[in-house]
């Protein structure tokens, strides 16, 4: 929900980022003459970027890509904002009550069922400033409208990661904190994105920001519309110049037509329902456990098609034996996933933890035994983060295709140089009858 977030004063001393030993701020701010200098001094952890410059620090980052890995197409919800700033306080020594929030990015990710690229293109202008093609880091596709106080930024998630799936990405990016107040938040704190609270407000931005774009149906003909003058209202209203040279009562007039032809507000309709439910879910975590997918499928476009079916394959299976609550199990372990996000096929890190502290005797007997023995003695010693990394690692290895595992394998063998025997002397007969049938 929270993606880039700006703090132009983060209540440090530039002290105590300087002494943190997380942080390596490679240049000085004095000269070798004993001069102060007038820069910033720039330090990166993980995906946090701190800048210092006389008494005042600063920080860029997102809580969900830090959370994540430096990813943020998986869910973020409050527990997950909750958990990141917690940690980044307690670790860099600042009150959170006092981060005030110089700008900010508030967004959500959308599944459907074919390529978001093909919506993205369909969305025209905002009022009357016209959708741009963006930049998008890695192999993305997207637009923006930008305006004074905010951007909306509509792009292909799962083009930018590569997803197995289609994820289109809804986003505002607040520029002017002030354009907040209209929606009663005044100096908004990293604090406040921990209160469940301000999360409606949010919502709500996003639908009314939504109702003031032009989109239409993809998948309507212009040259299948018999009257004249809707055939070319339908061609033209596809290219914002169109409606910027439009006076304000004709503008109006035609935008109420070609909404009407291009199926404008139920395209809209169906992305706010597809939002606010995301966002519920997202907002209120505790819901998770009893997730039901009952939506019925619209059928206006193919982008609404085997919805539910997609729902159902992404939440995984389900084990519905214990305190007659529904829980999700993992596709590899079999165990039941617990404290992490909908639509989680395996245990996570975060879940391996859990395990650890709540149920000991099945994190020694089920998950521990997925580290070699190899792993363990170059590793005895490491924090207890690093051994949950591991066993969710191996987890996610052993869902794979074993195919795709034994031909990776397979390759790196043949790139060790010249072998005393030859390699296929070398397999098992497992491995041998897998190469045979790929060949």
């Amino acid at each position: 929900m929270i993606d880039f977030t700006k703090i132009n004063h983060l209540p440090v001393t530039p002290e105590k980022l300087l002494n943190n030993g997380l942080l390596t701020f490679p240049h000085s701010n004095v000269s070798t003459a004993g001069e102060l200098l007038d820069r910033w001094q720039v330090a990166h952890y993980n995906t946090l970027t701190f800048k210092i410059k006389g008494e005042n620090s600063k920080l860029l980052f997102s809580p969900h890509k830090h959370k994540q890995g430096g990813t943020n197409w998986q869910d973020f919800n409050l527990f997950d904002i909750q958990e990141t700033i917690q940690e980044l306080s307690e670790t860099f020594e600042f009150d959170p009550e006092k981060a005030n929030i110089n700008f900010i990015e508030v967004g959500i990710n959308i599944p459907l069922d074919e390529d978001p690229t093909k919506l993205i293109n369909c969305f025209v202008i905002y009022r009357n400033t016209p959708f741009e093609k963006m930049r998008v880091t890695g192999k993305g596709y997207g637009k923006v409208a930008e305006t004074e106080n905010f951007d909306l930024k509509v792009y292909n998630k799962s083009l930018q990661y590569g997803l197995p799936f289609h994820l289109l990405r809804y986003e505002v990016k607040v520029k002017i904190m002030r354009y907040l107040k209209g929606y009663g938040i005044t100096g908004l704190t990293l604090a406040d994105l921990t209160r469940p609270d301000i999360y409606p407000i949010f919502k709500t931005m996003l639908l009314d920001l939504l109702s003031g774009i032009l989109i239409y149906n993809p998948d309507i003909d212009p040259d299948k519309t018999e009257n004249t003058n809707d055939r070319d209202l339908l061609k033209l209203g596809k290219f914002a110049g169109y409606w910027q040279q439009l006076d304000h009562r004709r503008k109006n007039e035609k935008l109420i037509r070609f909404s009407e032809l291009a199926g404008t507000d139920k395209i809209k309709d169906i992305l706010k329902g597809k939002i606010s439910d995301k966002w519920e879910l997202l907002s209120n975590p505790d819901k998770y456990t009893t997730f039901n997918n009952t939506i019925e499928p619209d059928k206006y476009t193919t982008f609404e098609n085997e919805q539910n079916s997609f729902e159902n394959d992404k939440i995984g299976q389900i084990h519905p034996t214990i305190n007659s609550v529904y829980v999700r199990t993992c596709i590899v372990t079999c165990l039941p996933i617990r404290n992490q996000r909908l639509g989680t096929k395996y245990i996570s890190a975060k879940g391996v933890k859990w395990y650890c502290e709540n149920e000991p005797e099945t994190y020694e007997k089920r998950l521990k035994p997925l580290l070699s023995d190899k792993w363990l003695i170059l590793h005895c010693g490491d924090p207890m983060k690093i051994y949950f990394d591991e066993i969710y690692h191996q987890i996610r290895n052993r869902s794979l295709d074993p195919k795709h595992n034994f031909k990776r394998d397979y390759a790196n063998l043949e790139r060790k140089g010249l072998k005393l025997f030859p390699t296929l002397d070398l397999l098992p007969p497992d491995m041998l009858r897998l190469l045979k049938t790929e060949q």
